[in-house]
């Protein structure tokens, strides 16, 4: 059965916990520019259908010392300039196929794994990866032999959901949305920035990550470090912030339940129980 024919059944190879799957044989004998764009759609497609899970490792074709395509690479349409292996360095073979040469056969390689980075990164950017997905990501990646694939991508594309979703992962925090309302002021907001790196006063007024803080927004990130509850931070706020708008601790503390919630869909806190 050709999974070109039937890509439903990766969802089948996911839920049976495979997690990588080799696609293209760069510089195989006949493989040309149509054949290496078909199959970088085709890697973008599976990606989509095992998002989070599937990684995509391309492999340049290897004329091994007495195989048949060594001993004959002529059958095979290759050029072979060092028959022993020994001067080749890692999966890079010192040939020529009949359609491409070997720097062009090298930069393939180098085109499959820039393409399968990029896929990812678009649908990280776009919004096709969901939360459920990005936080599988981390979750088998915490094993000793889970794949790094997706977590490294998503790191470098978005440092900021790393401590996120790293805290998430092993089940030491929660999302503000994920905690009983009625639980919530007793669980104690813990900020993923650092206030003295992230936070620039270089134009004078709170700055993190670009986004400017009010003086309401700051004060309560400078109060989210998990070591003081929701409802602790709206007793230490309450004479500036409340009593001058006649507002109650209750009626305060509902508005900062609210900007944590904005808060953490930036990945900026969670909350803990502790």
């Amino acid at each position: 059965m050709s999974l070109s024919r039937r890509p439903e059944v990766l969802k089948l190879m996911v839920d049976a916990g495979l997690n990588r799957l080799q696609i293209g044989i760069v510089g195989g004998p006949f493989e040309n520019r149509e054949h290496i764009e078909k199959n970088k759609a085709f890697g973008a497609k599976l990606l989509r259908l095992g998002p989070g899970m599937m990684e995509i490792a391309p492999s340049i074709v290897m004329p091994y010392p007495m195989t048949d395509i060594g001993l004959h690479p002529d059958k095979y349409g290759l050029t072979i300039y060092d028959k022993q292996g020994l001067g080749c360095i890692s999966d890079y073979p010192i040939m020529d196929s009949e359609t491409m040469d070997r720097r062009e056969i090298m930069a393939a390689y180098q085109e499959y794994l820039q393409s399968f980075v990029d896929e990812i990164k678009i649908m990280l950017s776009d919004g096709e990866l969901g939360h459920e997905d990005i936080l599988r990501c981390y979750q088998t990646s915490m094993a000793s032999n889970g794949p790094k694939y997706w977590i490294n991508i998503i790191s470098h594309h978005k440092p900021t959901l790393t401590a996120y979703y790293t805290m998430l992962a092993r089940e030491s925090a929660s999302r503000v949305i994920d905690v009983d309302p009625a639980e919530l002021p007793n669980w104690r907001p813990q900020r993923m920035i650092e206030m003295w790196r992230d936070v620039d006063f270089s134009q004078g007024y709170p700055l993190l990550w670009g986004e400017a803080l009010s003086p309401f927004e700051y004060e309560i990130m400078k109060y989210c470090t998990g070591k003081s509850t929701i409802f602790s931070i709206a007793e230490i706020l309450y004479e500036r912030f409340g009593k001058p708008f006649n507002e109650g601790v209750d009626e305060l503390m509902e508005r900062i339940i609210e900007t944590l919630k904005v808060f953490d869909k930036k990945y900026w806190l969670l909350v803990v129980p502790y």
